[in-house]
């Protein structure tokens, strides 16, 4: 009984250490992010990039029509999804986006990772009860139809279980906004996270984040990155409109068969047959 009850205590002691510990970090990089002056989503997400020596590289950046899918990006009403291999996935998508008119869809762990670190305006929490969920996707119409943008992974997160039993899939959310809640003309951006160079940062013995935590710490600004090289995560896009996604479930009427049909549709967009995504440890 002693025995036991001494483990108790010790996770007991372990947790509320570990709780002070992350409190003291979220109040460390609330300063940091104060004094560099990170007033903008964009702005805070290339600066932990920078901190991690992570660099987004576009794949379709050389071709005619990447300015005008950009522009649409930054301008039209729409949804912004992608694949979800790693933790970085918020900050790489970000990065491409210079408005503010943004909300990004996210729950469990992740929703109080990134909301102590951005803005709460920038966030649509997807949990609670059926009646809060409801409320939720009113807020989301509401955010599109006044020409905001939604980012959001419509695997729900899950991306990293795919290739050990679980099936990569879309939730039921996408489908309900092509269905119920975008116009025909509204925008579908979708991007590409190379899964293989996400890995690659797996097998280093230091994690990547210890240079966030070093900067954000340590005085002078010291970050133990700073000698490694930029570590490159290969991004490819698409832009197209909501009648084209929607072509795509015409007549459906299964949930479950329009979800297993977008989702194959969005990995043929990029030429993927077929997905194996383990999410690194470093980058939870």
């Amino acid at each position: 009984m002693c025995y036991h009850a001494d483990m108790k205590s010790e996770e007991g002691t372990f947790k509320k250490t570990r709780e002070s510990l992350g409190q003291h970090l979220d109040k460390k990089f609330a300063e940091h992010v104060l004094e560099k002056g990170l007033s903008t989503p964009q702005a805070l997400a290339t600066d932990v990039l920078r901190m991690l020596k992570v660099e987004p590289v576009y794949t379709q950046s050389e071709k005619p029509e990447f300015s005008e899918m950009r522009r649409k990006l930054n301008e039209e009403p729409g949804v912004l999804i992608a694949n979800h291999p790693s933790g970085l996935d918020a900050f790489l998508l970000l990065k491409m986006i210079e408005r503010k008119d943004i909300k990004i869809i996210t729950s469990g762990n992740a929703l109080s990772r990134l909301s102590s670190m951005f803005p709460e305006q920038y966030f649509y929490g997807v949990t609670g009860s059926s009646t809060a969920v409801r409320k939720q996707i009113q807020d989301m119409t509401e955010h599109i139809q006044a020409g905001g943008l939604l980012v959001f992974f419509p695997t729900g997160g899950e991306d990293q279980e795919a290739g050990k039993g679980t099936s990569y899939e879309f939730k039921g959310l996408f489908g309900h906004l092509l269905k119920e809640v975008l116009s025909p003309s509204d925008m579908i951006y979708s991007c590409w996270i190379d899964p293989n160079d996400i890995k690659s940062f797996a097998s280093e013995k230091l994690p990547r984040k210890a240079g966030v935590l070093s900067e954000i710490i340590l005085p002078g600004d010291f970050n133990v990155n700073s000698l490694r090289e930029n570590g490159p995560v290969r991004i490819d896009e698409r832009c197209a409109d909501v009648g084209e996604w929607r072509e795509v479930i015409s007549g459906m009427k299964s949930g479950r068969q329009a979800n297993q049909t977008l989702t194959r549709h969005f990995l043929d967009q990029f030429g993927q047959k077929e997905i194996s995504e383990v999410r690194p440890e470093w980058t939870t």
